[in-house]
């Protein structure tokens, strides 16, 4: 798993609120977020995505994981180098 593709999926799994494009950016210094999530989701992780208005109007797409804990024990096994 890539560095800033491992930085997507740890703040993901706390942070409750999921990720946009801006958090991505700011928290994990990744400009294209859809391809971090695309390589999330073909190593098997469950994301779901949503889109969400801000204040001004402008709508944002928003990417979680559907089981945050789960996840996290699947995250901590594949950077322990331990199979499934």
């Amino acid at each position: 798993m890539k560095p800033q593709t491992a930085k997507v999926l740890n703040y993901m799994m706390f942070e409750p609120n999921g990720i946009t494009p801006l958090s991505a950016l700011s928290n994990c210094g990744t400009f294209r977020l859809s391809e971090r999530i695309r390589e999330i989701m073909a190593e098997g992780f469950r994301v779901e995505k949503g889109w969400f208005e801000t204040y001004k109007g402008a709508r944002v797409r928003r990417y979680y994981l559907t089981n945050p804990r789960a996840e996290a024990r699947r995250f901590r096994r594949i950077c322990s180098g331990r199979k499934s």
